[in-house]
This record gives structure tokens, sequence and C-alpha cells, in this order.
């Protein structure tokens, strides 16, 4: 039984026979409800009856050494990463690499991969570093050329005959060579 979990049971009477009825109620240490996917769940949280500035010094402390941790790039795979895969779903399916060629072509590296955990400092992804308005100019200004080179190189390719699964790759291949710097930013 959970805490503050209550069962009353009661018997009655109806048209002469007994009947059994079971009432669950219950409450919860705090007025917090826990929406979750599956619905509205009472959150049970323990009470401290004495709070001391050990144990605030101690989850403060906790919490510091939390959000040190270097976390970046470790939790996202970078679009390079997942070249093998592309390349082999494109390779085995025709279709599916026509689809992909297309999408790389005018729908990846579409933004900077930025870290929002630390707000209202935002990260890089793949670097940690802060976002500043230098950068994000710097990643526009590469983007815009770097969409007009990767459309051009797709549609030539496309009109020339090349299979989809080479124009993946050839878009692979631009996305790689792409300044690093860019890369990181998009998380590439």
């Amino acid at each position: 039984m959970r805490c503050g979990e209550q069962i009353l049971l009661s018997y009655a009477r109806c048209n002469g026979k007994q009947k059994r009825s079971v009432e669950m109620t219950y409450s919860s240490p705090t007025p917090f409800l826990n929406v979750t996917p599956l619905g509205v769940r009472q959150k049970i949280t323990p009470l401290t009856t004495t709070s001391t500035p050990g144990v605030f010094a101690n989850v403060l402390q906790k919490s510091i050494h939390e959000k040190e941790a270097p976390h970046y790039g470790k939790t996202i795979l970078r679009g390079g990463e997942l070249r093998h895969t592309l390349m082999a779903q494109a390779e085995n399916n025709p279709s599916e690499a026509s689809f992909l060629a297309k999408q790389y072509a005018h729908n990846s590296l579409n933004g900077e991969g930025v870290d929002l955990s630390d707000y209202p400092v935002i990260r890089y992804c793949a670097t940690g570093d802060i976002v500043t308005p230098e950068s994000s100019a710097y990643f526009q200004k590469t983007e815009r050329w770097m969409h007009r080179e990767r459309t051009a190189l797709y549609e030539e390719e496309y009109l020339k005959g090349t299979p989809a699964a080479k124009i993946l790759e050839k878009i692979l291949n631009f996305n790689d060579a792409l300044p690093e710097a860019f890369r990181d930013m998009a998380n590439w």
C-alpha cells in the first residue's frame, strides 16, 4: 500500500443480497499532479520535518557537480556518424536511395545544433561552445552558400542520370568537406 492510501470496505444489502464494495482513495503529501503520457498521476514526494543548511548545501553541491560534468556531443549522434547506415539503406533500396538523396540535398544541416539544457546559456551540442551573435552570423552565411552549392550538385548529378545511391554519397562527401567549425555548429 502506498503512502496515504486508504481502502474502505463497505457491505450493503441490495435486493436481499449482501454486496461488498471497495473504495480506494489516495492522498498525496503534495498538491501537485504529475501528468504523464499514461494520464494524471499523484506525485508523492517525501516531506522532510527539518531543513538544515547542511542538507541544502549537499543538494546544491550535487546540482553544481552535475552541471559541470561535460555531456556535450555524447547523447546525440552527429550527422557524419550515420554515413554507414545511410549508405547501406541506399544500396539495398533504390527508392529509399532516391528519397535520401533528395532529402539530404535539400534538408540536411538546416540549423544550428544547440543545447538548451543550461538555458539561458545556449551552447552548441557537439562542442559545448556558447552560441554568440558572431557564430550564428557565420553559420547563416555558410549555410546559405552551402545550400546553393549542394542543390546545384544534386541537380547536376540528377540530370546526368547518376544513380541515387551515388548522388547520396556525393552529398555526404560534400557535407563532410564543409569547414569543421560549421560542421560542429550543425552537429555534423
